[in-house]
């Protein structure tokens, strides 16, 4: 009866089908998400809901069907619950990658960081870590965006979390393969 343990169970199972390149059966997901919420009258999760299919989009580099209140970073006219701030920082932080919002994104990251140490949300800090690096490499700032990969890797090491670089590898891969060859 916990629709939030419900959301976070079947946007596993969506991006383990993103990952086998299965796109119309984890969208099918969301579909599935968005109906249980609506049978279950869960209403205050309809902009998790659309967080996940942001994060679906996002990760397929499809800005143009993410909802247009991530597109914005208008978190705070969402219902979203506080906790949940830092997926949404994860989710903004790919939308403004997909978008050449490299600035933009550099200039939140600091918020993102904190929102990220309330709780801890070590995911949320290693996504934003791993968006800072991209940014930076794009805007040409190497070194910035070595350390910043750098701190990402720290921080995912001792828990093994690689998912986020994976997903992430369209941006950073270069860092990636620059540092294994510098040991």
């Amino acid at each position: 009866g916990q629709g939030d343990v419900a959301i976070c169970a079947m946007l596993l199972q969506a991006r383990m089908e993103l990952a086998k390149g299965e796109y119309a059966a984890a969208f099918q997901l969301v579909h599935q998400m968005r109906d249980e919420i609506s049978r279950k009258r869960w209403y205050a999760q309809i902009h998790t809901i659309d967080l996940c299919e942001g994060f679906l989009y996002a990760n397929l580099n499809q800005y143009e069907n993410i909802p247009s209140w991530i597109r914005e970073g208008n978190v705070d006219e969402s219902k979203i619950y506080y906790p949940t701030r830092g997926f949404f920082n994860l989710v903004y932080g790919r939308v403004l990658l997909i978008h050449g919002e490299y600035l933009k994104l550099l200039d939140v990251a600091e918020a993102f960081e904190m929102e990220a140490s309330v709780f801890p949300n070590l995911l949320s800090l290693i996504y934003t870590k791993i968006h800072v690096a991209a940014a930076n490499q794009k805007i040409h700032r190497h070194g910035d965006a070595l350390e910043a990969l750098k701190q990402a890797l720290d921080h995912a090491a001792a828990d093994k979390v690689y998912l986020p670089f994976v997903e992430n590898c369209d941006y950073i891969k270069s860092l990636l393969e620059e540092m294994e060859r510098n040991g």
